[in-house]
């Protein structure tokens, strides 16, 4: 339930990545959020959803206010380690230290968070800063859309059609100034 909740915040509240991950073009994905929520459950074992839910994004927006890059910001819900060998299969000094470490508890450890760049976190860190201001009772104000053109300095939008001239699909996703192609509001 924390996880939905995590997922239809960052559906509604315009949290791009450069990927669109099962229609939801967040940049906490899925997995990203079921690790969030689960790293919450895990330090709240008896606590109810709405609890955990309230914990994790004020925890989570003192740990970010504080952070200089994504690599001060690390979950990993268990050392995880080669059953075989015994060694730690994720080593933080091996990752690139421009993304955040949201790790996902299986072997091999992967980093959920690898295409998530400075902007985004910019955006996260807003966006965790805000909803922590959302007391209890009051979640709607968690899932007040945002106009993503009305904050955007820049935008790309790419038109894909099929073979069907009727069906057309259009993905937009958040640019940088140094890409090529750039419409500007």
């Amino acid at each position: 339930m924390t996880r939905h909740a995590v997922c239809l915040c960052a559906c509604a509240r315009a949290v791009f990545s450069r990927v669109l991950i099962s229609g939801c073009p967040a940049v906490a994905s899925h997995r990203t959020c079921a690790i969030i929520g689960a790293d919450a459950c895990q330090r709240y074992p008896g606590a109810s959803a709405d609890d955990i839910l309230m914990r994790l994004f004020q925890e989570n927006a003192g740990r970010l206010k504080e952070c200089d890059s994504w690599s001060d910001w690390t979950i990993i819900l268990g050392d995880i380690m080669h059953r075989e060998y015994g060694y730690r299969v994720f080593n933080p000094m091996n990752v690139d230290t421009q993304v955040p470490q949201i790790v996902t508890p299986c072997y091999p450890a992967e980093n959920t968070t690898y295409d998530v760049n400075q902007s985004a976190m910019e955006r996260i860190r807003k966006e965790f800063l805000r909803a922590a201001h959302v007391k209890c009772g009051h979640w709607d104000s968690l899932w007040e859309l945002m106009d993503f053109f009305a904050t955007a300095r820049y935008c790309l939008c790419i038109a894909i059609a099929n073979r069907r001239s009727t069906i057309m699909t259009a993905a937009y996703a958040q640019a940088t100034v140094g890409q090529r192609f750039i419409l500007r509001r």
